[in-house]
């Protein structure tokens, strides 16, 4: 058995809704740009792209570009979110423009959470460890509402957990729904 660190790749999608009340919105005025004029500085980026740090590379097909992390915290203030994230950027379509009320993305990040053996890695119980990640978000829920942004409901896994076991590697991501989006 190899004994290396284990990494963490998080793609968690975010889908585009609304702004809350009280949240931050891009408004008509020289200090605020619209919509079109953010969209059309965004750097997308097509093809084969690295991440930061060589964590990971992206071959996106032709109906898929990506955002850097600068871009990707616009788009999520843009959307209603936080400021603050830390991401590695994100993909979003091509057939879509980011910042219409149909646009969505899937978030990059990375945790180097630690090592996980390969024999401890079929242990995990990981509807233990959803029910726990949905807690944590309900309990984060209230600051969210205070401070004026959506709400989110972890609803499950967009896709289940799954360890790569030649790269040591721990792989999900979640599916998220806000509180002012309807399915």
């Amino acid at each position: 058995m190899l004994n290396r660190p284990s990494l963490l790749l998080l793609i968690v999608p975010f889908l585009a809704a609304p702004p809350a009340a009280g949240a931050q919105r891009l408004e008509r005025t020289p200090a605020h740009p619209t919509r079109d004029q953010i969209e059309a500085q965004l750097g997308y980026r097509t093809g084969r792209v690295t991440l930061p740090g060589g964590l990971a590379t992206l071959d996106l097909p032709a109906h898929f570009r990506y955002l850097d992390a600068e871009d990707t915290e616009i788009v999520l203030r843009a959307w209603g979110n936080p400021p603050g994230a830390q991401t590695l950027g994100m993909v979003v379509p091509t057939a879509l423009r980011v910042l219409t009320p149909e646009g969505w993305g899937v978030i990059i990040t990375y945790a180097e959470d630690g090592y996980v053996k390969d024999d401890d890695a079929a242990k995990i119980d990981y509807h233990e460890l959803l029910t726990d990640m949905q807690r944590a978000t309900r309990e984060a829920d209230p600051e969210l509402a205070k401070a004026g942004y959506t709400t989110v409901e972890l609803v499950g896994w967009a896709e289940p957990p799954h360890y790569d076991s030649v790269a040591h590697k721990l792989y999900w991501a979640k599916d998220l729904k806000f509180a002012d989006e309807s399915r």
